[in-house]
């Protein structure tokens, strides 16, 4: 680099210090050092950031899609995921439980099953006086009020029997109006609202989605234009093999 830079100050009539010259020659050694510094972490920031992008974007997109097919709200799902949590459950059995029970609730509200069975027995009902469905979300409200003065054992029947997470117990049967209540400001304050958190997240998830079709595209395409000259290679590799065996084998 310095003998290039010499050489083109020499050519242009420039008298060429030395010295100086090995001075900035050695600043732009330091440069470069830096700024391969300066690049990695840019690249590895850029890494950690998109890791944490997408693992939300995987969160809210799972919940968002887990209430389409429960009939409850994003916010009801990680609001009662969040209370579980601190709650001796988790958010896990949240989600378990909400599918138990939209199914049990499905079977009631056709009155077929075992789901009929259970909520006729229990004195539930699966629709609103109106003939409505009720959400998921107040049919779980319901069952808490509905096994909170029974003994452990027959609440954990209860549950079991509807399809929600026995763990649940203290979470459906405590006071956790506080709990919710403190869920909801914290939601409010950082101006997270799960359904639009959702919406943004599946759409991402799409976007990333498709670009990994559009790179495993590109890797099909090149590597089926290299495929028949390696075919040729590993063809004549095998034959040399063949054909020296006894020697290969002496050696």
């Amino acid at each position: 680099m310095s003998e290039t830079i010499k050489e083109y100050l020499v050519g242009i009539g420039f008298n060429v210090d030395e010295k100086s010259l090995s001075k900035f020659n050695n600043g732009l050694k330091s440069a470069a050092k830096s700024a391969a510094v300066i690049g990695t972490a840019a690249v590895a920031a850029a890494g950690i950031v998109t890791k944490v992008i997408s693992d939300v974007a995987k969160s809210f997109d799972e919940t968002r899609q887990l209430s389409q097919r429960v009939n409850a709200t994003a916010n009801e799902i990680k609001e009662l995921g969040y209370v579980a949590s601190v709650s001796g459950s988790s958010i896990e059995a949240v989600n378990r439980s909400f599918q138990g029970l939209n199914r049990t609730a499905g079977e009631a509200a056709l009155n077929i099953g075992r789901g009929a069975t259970a909520f006729r027995e229990l004195g539930l009902s699966a629709k609103k006086q109106n003939g409505d469905l009720k959400t998921t979300g107040e049919l779980m409200a319901e069952v808490g009020d509905k096994i909170k003065d029974l003994s452990s054992q027959e609440q954990v029947a209860v549950l079991t029997r509807l399809g929600i997470d026995p763990t649940l117990v203290k979470t459906l049967t405590g006071d956790i109006k506080g709990l919710k209540s403190e869920f909801n400001s914290l939601y409010k304050s950082v101006g997270i609202n799960a359904e639009k958190a959702g919406e943004q997240s599946e759409a991402f998830n799409d976007s990333v989605t498709k670009l990994s079709f559009v790179f495993d595209t590109l890797k099909k395409s090149i590597a089926l234009k290299f495929m028949p000259q390696i075919k040729v290679g590993i063809d004549s590799l095998r034959k040399f093999m063949v054909e020296n065996a006894p020697k290969i084998i002496k050696s």
